[in-house]
């Protein structure tokens, strides 16, 4: 409504309470009346004091968060993007109209309690209005009743005459042709109960007045509106007239409106009927509409304003108009979601009246087409160990795979070089694109600063966040190398949070926990300091005869368990040194043509050890490939029986 403020709305004895503790509200919001309801039939002026009281909240700082809503709004944010309802928790005022609408909807009642259990422990004020009462909610009455009465609740009724007076006085001073004040008195007679109706009457008074050769009488003008020609008998409208003269003065009335022989007459009349069926064709027509488009799921505002005036200027150009806007959000809704199918439900895709919203969400759309960067193809988690050691870590990422952006987000995984971190963190992301969740985005800490200190804001770094605040998982690995990356660390101080607060999992990766690293931004530390940090501890037993077999798969020494376990049984700081001696020993037998054995296997890896250069055969002797002790230049003569972990892998040489 334009121009809803205070000082636009006449104060009377219905509502001066009502307006006073709007007033009060808008003044210190949170401080008292909260919540305050606002309760009376339609038509009185509930919406004008929501709205007024954010024009004021916003006038006196432009800086606070002020957010009106209806309670079907409510309803459509909550199904579309979950950043809708995040609004609503944290602005600092919150206008909500249309509360009796749960009384036939009951599935909005945990929304409406949600919003306002939530906020005025805080002194987040909530502004209600209703045309019921709490307590005539129905079987909403006994879950909101008792927090709604914790507030102030105050009562808008039907405006006296004086007050009726104030009202057509103040918006016929707007219109043209002009009406006399003594035909504004006549028609605040006539006890027309609503505010809405009262300006609809006086909008055909101007109509009929506008083709009218003479000016209207008080008589005529009640007697159109629906009226008697004489005020009625009333504590409002004084005396009593008689009841012959009354009835003789109405019908004198009725008999000028009528269709009589005189030419003024016909002409009044054909007007009359001529406005009356416009009026209800285009009626007609926008209703239809509603029930259209309303059934589709559009907001239709803009239309159920159109029938509360009683004879707009263009009603067809209005309804042209939005029919013309919902065919331009069906076709951007229909491009947004081929590009981005979790922008489905969007609320600005329903709405035409927030066309710019919707574009802004296509431009969105448009530059996710770009694919993230994704998970490792060959990393994922059925190929990764599993040991005691790194047991809590696992746990952890399969409960991030259960309930992502749930329980730990962001989840951090410590270890130090080679332990598994990187594969941990990809298996992660694979195993969530399993599940449909998405998309992810994988992006090592080089390549973000690397992206990051080419872009600036007038080269993509807008599009570049765009991309990413829009990922459904973020995997940052190393991010301990974003040491004095001051520019990269913003960026990611911006999307974490973004990511975080609308439950998109976050997980990164680093060779220390964030308490440990320097030189990164404390703000950024503390963001993932608030999530769950797990070690990965160098590879166990376990874990390394995971990644042996998996080494040896596809070679002559695939089942060979004693090769496996002798390997495994090494120790080993991390996952790639039990790599590097695997390859190391399929190299060796290889290179000799031999398969990989126990003996192959020793005669490389310690020899490696021990950083001796491989010891000198003779031309035709026979080596059994066992390093002698570390004081021998030369082998034994004679034969030699090493302390060996299994019976069948000692060798007995014998000298020629």
């Amino acid at each position: 409504m334009t121009g809803a403020t205070f000082d636009a709305f006449v104060e009377g004895p219905s509502n001066r309470l009502a307006l006073a503790a709007a007033r009060a509200v808008a003044a210190a919001p949170g401080e008292n009346a909260n919540p305050l309801v606002l309760v009376g039939p339609d038509g009185l002026g509930k919406t004008h004091l929501l709205q007024a009281i954010g024009a004021a909240v916003r006038e006196e700082d432009a800086g606070r968060l002020v957010e009106r809503e209806s309670v079907l709004g409510l309803a459509e944010r909550a199904h579309g993007e979950r950043g809708g309802v995040i609004a609503l928790h944290e602005c600092e005022v919150l206008l909500l109209d249309d509360l009796e609408v749960v009384a036939t909807r009951p599935d909005l009642v945990p929304l409406v309690l949600e919003l306002v259990s939530g906020r005025v422990p805080f002194r987040r004020q909530v502004v209600l209005a209703s045309t019921l009462p709490p307590a005539a909610l129905g079987p909403a009455a006994e879950v909101l009743a008792p927090g709604l009465l914790g507030g102030l609740l105050v009562e808008l009724s039907a405006p006296d005459a004086g007050t009726r007076l104030a009202i057509l006085r103040r918006r016929a001073a707007d219109l043209t042709p002009a009406l006399a004040d003594e035909v504004l008195t006549a028609v605040a007679s006539v006890p027309i109960g609503s505010v809405r109706e009262l300006l609809a009457a006086l909008q055909r008074l101007v109509a009929f007045q506008a083709v009218s050769p003479a000016p209207l009488d008080p008589a005529q003008a009640r007697v159109l509106i629906g009226g008697a020609a004489d005020p009625e008998p009333g504590p409002e409208n004084g005396a009593p007239a008689p009841a012959a003269d009354a009835a003789s003065s109405e019908s004198s009335v009725a008999s000028d409106l009528a269709v009589g022989d005189d030419e003024f007459g016909s002409f009044l009349s054909e007007v009359v009927a001529s406005v009356s069926h416009q009026v209800d064709q285009w009626r007609t027509q926008v209703g239809e509409a509603i029930l259209r488009h309303g059934g589709e799921g559009y907001r239709t505002g803009r239309l159920e304003a159109l029938l509360q005036e009683a004879l707009p200027s263009r009603p067809g150009d209005v309804l042209a108009d939005y029919e013309r806007d919902i065919q331009r959000l069906r076709a951007m809704e229909r491009e947004a979601l081929a590009l981005a199918p979790d922008f489905a439900g969007a609320p600005a895709f329903r709405d035409p009246d927030q066309l710019i919203q919707a574009e802004a969400l296509l431009v969105q759309a448009r530059t996710r087409r770009d694919p993230l960067p994704g998970p490792q193809p060959e990393l994922r988690l059925e190929r990764f160990g599993e040991g005691p050691g790194n047991r809590q870590a696992m746990q952890a990422v399969r409960s991030v795979v259960e309930s992502p952006g749930t329980r730990y987000n962001p989840l951090v995984i410590v270890g130090a070089s080679g332990c598994g971190k990187t594969h941990l963190l990809h298996g992660l992301g694979h195993a969530l694109v399993a599940r449909e969740i998405g998309p992810v985005a994988c992006l090592g800490a080089q390549a973000l600063s690397a992206q990051t200190s080419v872009l600036d804001e007038s080269t993509g770094l807008a599009e570049w966040r765009t991309r990413f605040q829009y990922a459904g998982v973020l995997l940052v690995d190393d991010i301990h190398l974003l040491l004095d990356q001051p520019r990269a660390q913003e960026e990611l101080l911006r999307l974490l949070p973004h990511l975080v607060e609308a439950g998109r999992q976050v997980v990164v990766a680093s060779t220390e926990p964030p308490s440990a690293l320097a030189g990164i931004d404390p703000r950024l530390l503390t963001r993932l300091d608030a999530g769950l940090v797990v070690e990965l501890p160098p590879p166990d037993r376990e874990v390394r005869l995971v990644v042996v077999k998996q080494l040896l798969a596809g070679t002559l020494a695939e089942g060979d368990a004693a090769l496996a376990d002798w390997l495994a049984a090494r120790p080993a700081d991390s996952a790639r040194a039990v790599q590097g001696a695997v390859r190391r020993v399929l190299s060796a037998a290889e290179a000799q043509g031999v398969a990989p054995s126990p003996a192959l296997a020793r005669e490389v890896l310690d020899r490696r050890e021990a950083t001796r250069p491989p010891p000198r055969r003779s031309g035709g002797a026979r080596s059994a490939g066992i390093p002698g002790p570390a004081h021998a230049m030369v082998r034994s003569p004679e034969k030699m029986i090493p302390e060996w972990p299994r019976l069948a892998d000692r060798l007995i040489e014998e000298q020629d």
